[in-house]
């Protein structure tokens, strides 16, 4: 009986070091994903950052086309004004000085649209060659 009993206590032992040894893998497995889990969750909030950022330069360059299109629309506006008639010798000063003061608006239109054309393509435009505008340097 004595060998039996040494052989109960032998099967024991060895039960035990399996559960000790299942449970010690147990616990690495459990360290392991949550590692993985953490890392899951920090590449999910990086990821909505980078989204965000993305959404954030969508919206801006939706902000600047707006701009673009309305500096198109005080574009075609100068486009179909009237032509300023020159002043002659004949008109009276009051005349000539208000023509002048005409050219002058219209100038600063211009200006001013060159300048919020540059301001958003972040390039000069300069009348070319046709009298049209377009980049400098194409």
């Amino acid at each position: 009986m004595h060998k039996d009993h040494k052989t109960k206590v032998e099967a024991n032992q060895a039960f035990d070091g399996l559960v000790a040894t299942i449970l010690s893998k147990k616990a690495k497995l459990m360290e392991v994903l949550e590692e993985k889990q953490e890392a899951a969750e920090q590449k999910d909030k990086a990821l909505s950052r980078q989204v965000f950022l993305e959404f954030c330069e969508l919206h801006m360059t939706s902000v600047k086309m707006e701009e673009v299109l309305k500096t198109e629309d005080e574009f075609r506006l100068l486009q179909n004004l009237p032509s300023i008639p020159s002043a002659t010798n004949t008109k009276h000063c009051y005349t000539e000085r208000q023509s002048l003061l005409q050219v002058e608006k219209v100038c600063r239109a211009v200006a001013k649209i060159e300048e919020t054309l540059n301001e958003t393509h972040g390039q000069d435009y300069q009348r070319g060659p046709s009298g049209g505008y377009g980049r400098g340097g194409l």
